[in-house]
């Protein structure tokens, strides 16, 4: 009894050792409003458990927390250059211009470094400050790297959408070839298909390594004085750890080494928020339900061109019996029919967490991969804006509110999105402290890829050799065989002339 109280005493002891307040950063200087939300509850939660945590955005937060610093850089998108018109690309070009945008990923990534590293005010800030831990996004944000060995901190990466297409070259864990966000290509691709889908992550690699991380450690080493930075790509590589905000079972199953935790849904809460009474009136007024209609934190519906907002609103008087809400962030009400979004991460696991049908109208980022999934789970259906009419939204509406099989699949996708030992929020903040506990010494969960070239990952050295040894082979008995007949040949022909010489001696006698 005595052993067993001294025991949870010594244990009590190290947990408030562990608990003890740590200087924590999250570096976010390329993301969306959204990567802010998935964040959001882990930042939240670090800061009540008592660390001093510090969050690098260039958007403002809705309602301050006075427990966590923020630092809001002024002017910071557009300093950066990050005012493409996402909207009106697709609108002109459809998908594929979406999917040009990805390279300019690249640009704002090296831009966002140079813009911190030439601010006076931060790069002060920056010298006198000092973190234990480093929260990187994961979404072109490498300057963040470059932080982290400045503060001395282990970093850990949270990627605000799925797996990245270079993450797999990056953290060494195995390449399956499934489809990448920035070509929304299907799960069954053909031929062509796959191979192309297998150059990206090299693709990526190459550009990385030639491209960004370069220009990152030129502009950190001037911007902080530095004559001793690492190359950016061995700084990634100690990476103590990775969150995903992703789930399998509206992703793809994947095999990823011990380093990586899927915390998709960590924004999602069972709490809600009472109906106001206008609300609830207006919601009772549709015989049939209603339908929540949103394009998420990018692209607010009044900012669509007349005659997609003419589209929708049209559409919307047909079906007399069915209310439209526009403004309002809740899926849990027993009406809802379905939900019409852009297709946007965040949206899309609060509709899977409620079994709610989709109608996706993709309009850029990792929309379309997202909505690809929706559609071939059959949870909803897709629409591209720029071929959209009326009779196809209609259709949609009708389909979506009539088919009981959309309704039926993704009240099982919830059942299985639901099911799991322990919340998102509740693994991120173990696995935080765990890298805390150990001094960001993961080694031991890092797959032996990592210490691989890329052709040594998927064994092309060893196959090479094996098809080089069948070719030898070949080779050899191609020769041999050849070598072979030709003998043959010889001593049939020598065989053939012996009674022609015979003759030829009787006729001279």
């Amino acid at each position: 009894m005595r052993l067993k109280l001294l025991l949870q005493i010594i244990f009590l002891a190290q947990s408030l050792n562990y608990g003890e307040g740590k200087n924590i950063f999250f570096y976010g200087g390329v993301s969306g409003i959204s990567h802010r939300i998935s964040v959001w509850p882990l930042v939240e939660k670090l800061a009540d458990k008592g660390h001093n945590v510090t969050f690098f955005s260039p958007f403002p937060p809705k309602v301050p927390n006075h427990k966590v610093h923020e630092i809001i850089p002024e002017n910071f998108l557009q300093k950066m250059g990050l005012t493409v018109d996402f909207l009106g690309a697709r609108l002109e070009a459809g998908a594929p211009a979406i999917s040009k945008i990805w390279n300019g990923y690249i640009d704002f990534s090296i831009n966002s470094c140079e813009v911190v590293m030439q601010d006076a005010k931060l790069v002060e800030w920056i010298k006198s400050s000092s973190y234990d831990l480093v929260f990187v996004n994961g979404f072109f944000n490498d300057c963040g790297l470059a932080l982290s060995h400045y503060f001395k901190a282990p970093h850990i990466i949270f990627g605000t959408v799925t797996y990245l297409g270079w993450w797999s070259e990056s953290y060494g864990f195995a390449d399956e070839n499934l489809p990448e966000l920035q070509y929304h290509l299907p799960s069954n691709m053909n031929f062509f298909e796959r191979a192309f889908n297998l150059l990206r992550p090299l693709h990526w690699h190459y550009n990385r390594l030639n491209k960004v991380f370069p220009r990152i450690e030129a502009a950190v080493s001037k911007g902080l004085n530095l004559t001793d930075l690492p190359p950016l790509h061995e700084i990634e590589r100690n990476v103590a750890f990775i969150f995903v905000n992703a789930h399998h079972t509206t992703d793809y199953p994947r095999s990823t080494p011990p380093l990586i935790v899927e915390v998709g849904g960590i924004h999602l809460t069972e709490t809600t928020r009472p109906l106001s009474k206008d609300l609830m009136d207006f919601i009772d007024a549709g015989k049939k339900g209603f339908i929540y209609f949103s394009f998420g934190t990018f692209a607010k519906p009044e900012t669509l061109p007349v005659i997609y907002k003419d589209m929708f609103f049209e559409s919307m008087r047909t079906f007399k019996d069915i209310q439209f809400i526009v403004k309002w962030n809740e899926e849990t009400h027993p009406k809802i029919h379905a939900f019409i979004s852009h297709g946007g991460l965040l949206g899309n696991q609060e509709a899977v967490y409620h079994g709610v049908p989709l109608i996706l109208i993709p309009l850029f980022g990792d929309q379309d991969f997202n909505a690809d999934r929706t559609s071939e789970q059959g949870r909803g259906i897709v629409l591209e804006i720029m071929t959209m009419t009326q009779r196809k939204l209609e259709d949609a509406i009708m389909e979506i509110t009539t088919n009981p099989k959309y309704k039926a699949n993704a009240k099982h996708t919830s059942k299985l999105f639901r099911d799991k030992k322990s919340k998102p929020l509740e693994d991120a903040i173990w696995w935080t402290d765990y890298v805390l506990r150990h001094g960001g010494n993961t080694a031991h969960l890092k797959p032996v890829g990592m210490s691989r070239t890329w052709y040594e990952r998927r064994q092309l050295d060893v196959w090479s050799f094996f098809l080089f040894m069948v070719m030898a082979t070949l080779l050899m008995l191609t020769g041999l065989v050849g070598g072979l007949l030709y003998m043959i040949s010889r001593m049939l022909a020598m065989v053939r002339t012996q009674p022609e010489k015979k003759v030829a001696n009787k006729k001279k006698k």
